[in-house]
Order: C-alpha cells, then sequence, then structure tokens
C-alpha cells in the first residue's frame, strides 16, 4: 500500500500520536480541510465529521488513481455515502437532503460512473475534495449562487444549449 512503500519518506522522529496525525506532514491540506464544513464540524465538537482515514482509510492508503482507493472516482460514492446515506447521521446533522449518495446513484452523473466512465462526475466534482462547504459556506460550490459555474466546469456546452 502507498503509506508502507513510502514510509521512508515521512519524518523522522514523531511521536505516535505524531505518526497517527496526517496533519503533521500534510498542513497544507489541513488549512484547507479546517474550512471545509467537516473541518468546521469537527472544531464546533462534531466528532462524527469526516478526518483523514473517514475518507482515505487507515492503513490500506492507496493513491486515488488506484482503483482500490476509497477516494477513487468509481468508490467515492460509497464512501461518502458510508456516512451521508446513513438515516441515523442524516437525522443528528438535519440535512436537508435525504440519501443523497442513493440519489446519485440513479442520476445520470451516477450511471455513467456505474458503467465505469471515469470522466463522469462524482461528489467531489461538484462538491470539491478537502474543502467541501455546505450551501451557506462563503466559497461553496454548490450554493444557488455559484452551482451553475460549478456545472459549467464540464457542462458548459449544455448551458449554452
Amino acid at each position: 500500500n502507498y503509506v508502507s512503500k513510502n514510509i521512508d519518506s515521512h519524518t523522522d522522529g514523531l511521536t505516535p500520536k505524531q505518526t497517527a496525525n496526517c496533519y503533521a506532514c500534510h498542513n497544507d491540506v489541513a488549512k484547507i480541510h479546517e474550512e471545509s464544513i467537516h473541518g468546521v464540524s469537527l472544531a464546533s465538537g462534531i466528532e462524527d465529521a469526516a478526518m483523514c482515514w473517514d475518507c482515505h482509510g487507515a492503513h490500506d492508503i492507496v493513491t486515488t488513481s488506484d482503483p482500490s482507493s476509497l477516494v477513487n472516482s468509481i468508490n467515492i460514492g460509497n464512501t461518502c455515502g458510508s456516512c451521508h446515506d446513513d438515516p441515523n447521521f442524516e437525522e443528528r446533522h438535519h440535512m436537508s437532503i435525504q440519501l443523497p449518495g442513493q440519489m446519485y446513484s440513479s442520476s445520470v452523473h451516477g450511471k455513467v460512473s456505474e458503467n465505469g466512465e471515469v470522466e463522469g462526475a462524482s461528489c467531489v466534482s461538484c462538491h470539491g475534495d478537502h474543502d467541501i462547504k455546505n450551501r451557506v459556506q462563503p466559497g461553496s460550490r454548490i450554493a444557488a449562487i455559484t452551482r451553475h459555474n460549478t456545472c459549467d466546469e464540464c457542462n458548459s456546452d449544455i448551458g449554452e444549449e
């Protein structure tokens, strides 16, 4: 796996707690994550907001291009859905859209991805990856006022019709 093959490139002298802390080395991504809905939620005490290992795995991390990666485009819907399609999670966090992963799977984007077209839009195509914002956060890619820009990134020809 990626971690074991690249362990020598990790900084020496880290404490066990630092070794398990992705932020120790990946602080550029950490800064982005802290401003995301997941990071803001964690900072406000919501312990089941996504941390690195929730999406990337723990001891089984592989590059995103690897089909077995939890964040590969063919798997990301299930990875996000592991929380976002959980009715208890939805209820605890007052989600306005129920079962979004299942909705995605039945959408044109989900059907294209299901058929093996890696170019099909996935959760991160629209929502972002480390920088996911909810609809009301500044910088949201899914806010009503900015959503057309997000869609135009892949579908500008459709908007012109």
